[in-house]
């Protein structure tokens, strides 16, 4: 494990999807870098399979919608997360992969939103 010179706190104790930032060494010779600049740990964005912006931004905006329709966060999780027959895939996956898909995901909860307040 390696340990942060100024702090002695661990690196690499950021969650997957957090960015880590260490203040580089205080002193030049120490450092690799330039004196003063931050340091930073590759990003989700870098490593394969990593989420584009625009993927990013479906699933934030399914993932609210989700919850304001369906009632309760754990609700739109599950919902989101199971296999759905009708949509032939996880709900998440399909809002994420594209906009026909997020715009399907979205007309699917509307209907559910709809059946319930019928029944």
């Amino acid at each position: 494990m390696t340990i942060d010179r100024n702090s002695g706190e661990p690196l690499g104790s950021a969650r997957p999807g957090e960015v880590s930032v260490t203040a580089a060494a205080s002193d030049p010779a120490q450092s690799k870098g330039k004196p003063g600049r931050l340091s930073w740990r590759k990003s989700r964005r870098s490593q394969p399979g990593a989420l584009t912006t625009d993927q990013m931004k479906r699933q934030g905006d399914i993932t609210s919608f989700a919850v304001t329709h369906l009632g309760s966060a754990a609700e739109a999780i599950r919902f989101l997360n199971a296999f759905n027959p009708l949509l032939a895939g996880r709900p998440l996956d399909l809002a994420i992969a594209s906009a026909g898909g997020l715009a399907s995901v979205r007309a699917h909860i509307t209907a559910i939103e709809r059946d319930n307040v019928r029944g």
